[in-house]
């Protein structure tokens, strides 16, 4: 791959080389874990040539760091990385070169050089997300004599119940974490909410079985500071309404940073 020594001044304060990334995962690879779309650039750069960076050590790897990994079975439009190469390179032809040697399912978007000292993974604030949820089948809850089939509740009650949930200061929820369960306030984490039922069933690709299917489109605090999941958003929802809310799909729309107080895309 050729050089391209105008792009030195690029380089940031450390003189390091990093070349940031924006791509995208698709259902093609949804299901597969974060350790493996890591290996998986790593085959991919090794390919190219591209003069990529390598940890010290007894086993050396690329140095490339991630914003925030997704969960597996989450597709995303709104993926980034940072490269450190040992020299500078068009961050064009890096991207096309490794558009040839990714699966599909991976592509990536854009490339370009920064000058951040903080990496990307540390600069993570806020993600959007799309949460496709339906209402599970045959779930019956006793109220005194009264039966109520969840499947059959009017759809704009369903919406008030959640929009009512979200005027509260406090919704609590446990949260596994590495050093055991601990129950948090998610409402702080929660910067914006809407959610609509869908009358258009073709943007989802999984199977519906004719379900009542609602979009909920959330803006989240994500990153090492503060991050709320939306699947433990979903349980929170269920343990304070009689809801039993079950995901069929979550696709990350969006990933924004706190540079300097300002909330930006990454690139």
């Amino acid at each position: 791959m050729s050089n391209n020594s105008s792009n030195n001044s690029s380089n940031n304060s450390n003189n390091k080389v990093i070349v940031r990334i924006h791509f995208m995962r698709g259902d093609e690879v949804k299901f597969i874990s974060h350790l493996d779309i890591m290996r998986t650039f790593g085959r991919a750069m090794r390919r190219t040539g591209i003069p990529v960076a390598y940890s010290q050590g007894f086993n050396p790897q690329p140095v490339i760091v991630f914003g925030l990994p997704l969960a597996v079975g989450v597709t995303s439009l709104a993926e980034y990385a940072d490269i450190e190469l040992t020299e500078a390179i068009n961050p064009t032809a890096l991207k096309n070169a490794l558009n040839k040697e990714l699966p599909a399912g991976l592509r990536i978007l854009d490339a370009a050089f920064i000058n951040d000292r903080k990496n990307i993974m540390s600069l993570v604030y806020m993600a959007s997300y799309e949460i496709f949820v339906y209402v599970e089948k045959n779930e019956i809850i006793n109220k005194g004599e009264v039966i109520i089939d969840k499947m059959n509740e009017n759809k704009d009650e369903i919406i008030y119940k959640i929009k009512k949930l979200l005027r509260k200061d406090m919704i609590t929820v446990v949260k596994e974490g590495k050093k055991g369960t601990k129950e948090i306030n998610i409402k702080p984490l929660i910067v914006d909410l809407e959610i609509k039922f869908m009358d258009d069933l073709n943007v989802i690709k999984e199977k519906n079985d004719n379900r009542k299917i609602y979009k909920i489109t959330a803006m989240l605090r994500a990153g090492g500071e503060a991050n709320l999941k939306p699947d433990l958003l979903i349980s929170a929802i269920n343990k304070h309404t009689d809801l039993s809310l079950k995901i069929i799909r979550i696709h990350r729309t969006g990933l924004f940073i706190n540079k300097d107080g300002v909330l930006e895309k990454p690139m």
